[in-house]
């Protein structure tokens, strides 16, 4: 009996031990964050798919994938197979490869996928996204797509990291090699992003690069995007589309196919989209469409919300039949209700195109009067908006081609610039005037690399200080917020191995300040200042510029009232005049004219010299000149005073005085035209038609001729 318990018990002892709480369909770990769930095999993959897909979400629980493996047969089921079954848990790749023949994961929900690579080589097929296909509320980050989704059907719909993403989720850092051609929709990083108000966060794309060349094949209806096909709400921010995008119709963008909310109605069960933002974006890849091509944006339609569209440059070739353009092939605006979208009818929606550049080339096929421009064409009955854009001029193509101006437009023109470096030049301080009141989500600054591809990075440092200066003057330099900034005062680039700055520095001699910033493993444009000494001259000898300076005259608007001034532009020293025109059916009786020298001055009165004009003398800064008073009034044509009497009858003035009176005809602008002794009636001819004021003696008379 003894024997035989003991040799039970030594039987056991020599089974293979299986932890507390550790899963034996695992190769090791606990499933917690610092002992995760360890995949070495397929078997160990299957089992994960098989566990999810009957029910266990892995809520909060870890995986790791210890090697690289290959399921490309048909014994693989996605991950999460059903919207009832999601994967809830993280699974870490640890930068190994999944070959697989369809998606990871299915249905992703508070989850996470991080370090991983995932190829799949399909044609007609049905698969929707490489690495997944609907992620709710979940974060992919560092995650890249290989391979090529392919097929005809109607149901295809292709996007390289994921299919649909919402609802607050994330995809980061992630990258798509694959090539994807989806039959209406397809985008290098997902196919759908949708973000809808109420949500407490923003469903964002931030960071990800589209290397593949992206096709939707529907004759009728089709968007392509170098990162989403289609999106409804959210940010898309520091991507890169390097891929080519074309679609059949309808839309393509290098980032965007299409920006929209035609969904929301007034009797939708979802809420409207949320504003969409479009920051910090490079597209580089040609870009191909019947219609709408943009370099950024094929298609950006604002229905309910507000699209922003800042700081992106396409320096890909644009081409197509009709609204061609870099940034937003078309960008337009629905306000007012209407037979398909009658919840909108109080609704302002504002499309903002703002500190955006273009140097690709722009192509219309469409034949003469085919609409496209350099940045965007704008039209619609919502607010367009356009300031701060940058463009290298392609010869007959606007910088933006605006449909008929609403009241509420703000549409300036874009500023041209003379080459690539004076593009970026002009990008990177309008980006630093943009942080300057927006800084929730900053502005990057734009650069050449060293194999001459524009980059976005760390907006350059600010140099200040006084230049020319006499004896000395003091430099500040400021970057971004925790940048770490580095200089050099003697012509040479600055690196990391330069002087790093850590306060305000004084100079005393001519010299060129170079100053670059460097802030998580990105490092700025080297930003240049230099700075010269003036030398002083002998005490008694007056100082003679080579270069006078000029000063603006600047007028503001009075209603009854124009400002005709002598000179827009006068020399420093020197004067100008001015004289003011009263309108007909407006009086000067409590006119004043007043002037200020520069924005910051002290308005003065200006006072009218004999011959009927202001003179403003001296002048060493710009002068700003106003108008008050002028009202509108009802001037008869006859006025009788005292036996005086005065009257109009064919252009001419006839005054009657029963003694002998100084008479004065002075002009509403102020010019004296007649002045004379007389009595009896006498008619004054040559005269304009007008108002004037007749004076005898103390007595004033207000007629028009």
């Amino acid at each position: 009996m003894k024997t035989r318990i003991f040799t039970l018990l030594m039987a056991l002892l020599c089974l293979p031990m299986v932890g507390w709480g550790q899963s034996p369909t695992y190769g090791g770990g606990s499933g917690t964050e610092a002992d995760p769930y360890q995949i070495s095999t397929t078997e160990q993959l299957k089992a994960l798919a098989e566990a999810v897909n009957d029910g266990e979400s892995y809520d909060n629980v870890y995986f790791k994938l210890t090697s690289s493996l290959t399921i490309d047969d048909e014994t693989w089921t996605p991950i999460g197979s059903d919207e009832d079954t999601p994967f809830s848990g993280t699974f870490n790749g640890e930068n190994n490869t999944l070959t697989l023949s369809e998606s990871l994961f299915d249905y992703v929900t508070n989850g996470r996928i991080e370090n991983l690579t995932v190829s799949i080589t399909a044609t007609n097929t049905d698969i929707n996204g490489i690495v997944a296909s609907y992620v709710n509320n979940s974060v992919i980050e560092n995650v890249t797509s290989e391979g090529s989704l392919s097929s005809e059907r109607a149901s295809n719909q292709a996007g390289g990291i994921a299919y649909m993403i919402k609802n607050g989720s994330q995809i980061l850092n992630c990258t798509n090699n694959a090539t994807l051609s989806g039959y209406n929709v397809a985008g290098g990083i997902a196919w759908c992003m949708d973000s809808r108000e109420g949500e407490t966060t923003t469903t964002l794309i931030d960071g990800c690069i589209n290397n593949g060349n992206i096709t939707t094949s529907n004759s009728w209806n089709g968007w392509a995007g170098g990162i989403v096909g289609s999106m409804y709400g959210g940010t898309v921010s520091n991507c890169t589309n390097n891929g080519s995008i074309s679609s059949v119709v309808q839309a393509a963008g290098g980032i965007v196919g299409c920006a929209f909310d035609y969904n929301f109605t007034e009797s939708s069960s979802e809420p409207p989209a949320q504003d969409m933002l479009f920051i910090n974006n490079t597209n580089t890849g040609e870009v191909d469409c019947v219609q709408a091509a943009g370099g950024i944006i094929g298609l950006a339609d604002s229905n309910w919300n507000d699209i922003y569209v800042i700081n992106c440059l396409n320096t890909g070739a644009i081409s197509g039949g009709a609204l061609i353009s870099g940034i937003a092939g078309i960008a337009q605006t629905v306000r007012g209700g209407d037979s398909t979208n009658p919840a909108n009818e109080d609704n302002e929606d504002s499309i903002i195109i703002q500190n955006c550049g273009n140097t690709g080339e722009i192509t219309i096929t469409g034949g003469e009067g085919a609409p496209g421009a350099s940045i965007s064409v704008m039209d619609g009955a919502g607010k367009e908006q356009a300031s701060d854009n940058v463009y290298i001029e392609q010869e007959g193509l606007p910088g933006i081609l605006s449909g008929e101006p609403n009241e509420v437009d703000e549409v300036n023109e874009p500023t041209k610039a003379t080459d690539q470096a004076d593009l970026l030049d002009k990008l990177n301080e309008g980006a630093k005037e943009y942080n300057e009141t927006h800084p929730e989500i900053p502005a990057k600054g734009w650069s050449t690399s060293g194999s001459g591809e524009i980059v976005s990075t760390l907006l350059p440092p600010t140099i200040m200080g006084t230049t020319p200066f006499e004896g000395s003057t003091t430099v500040t330099i400021t970057a971004e917020e925790g940048a770490t900034i580095y200089y050099t005062t003697d012509e040479t680039e600055p690196t990391t191995s330069s002087t790093q700055y850590t306060e305000a520095f004084e100079i005393t001699e001519t010299t060129t300040v170079k100053a670059i910033a460097v802030l998580d493993n990105e490092t700025s444009a080297a930003a240049t200042m230099q700075f010269v000494l003036q030398e002083s001259e002998e005490p008694d000898t007056p100082v003679i510029p080579d270069y006078p300076d000029y000063y603006n005259i600047m007028v503001e608007e009075c209603e009854g009232a124009t400002v005709e001034t002598s000179t827009n532009v006068v020399r420093e020293g020197t004067s100008m005049t001015f004289t003011i025109e009263v309108a007909e059916g407006y009086t000067a009786e409590n006119m004043v004219v007043k002037y200020k020298r520069s924005m910051f001055g002290y308005w003065e009165t200006a006072t009218l010299d004999e011959d009927g004009t202001y003179r403003i003398q001296n002048i060493y800064t710009d002068i700003y000149i106003m108008v008050e008073g002028v009202a509108e009034e009802n001037p008869t044509g006859i006025e009788s005073i005292e036996g005086a009497k005065v009257y109009t009858k064919d252009g001419s003035i006839y005054v009657y005085t029963p003694t002998e009176e100084e008479v004065t005809i002075i002009s509403m602008s102020g010019a004296v035209l007649k002045n004379e002794q007389q009595v009896g009636l006498k008619q004054y001819t040559g005269l304009q038609r007008g108002v004037y004021i007749i004076c005898i003696g103390e007595q004033r008379f207000k007629v028009r001729n």
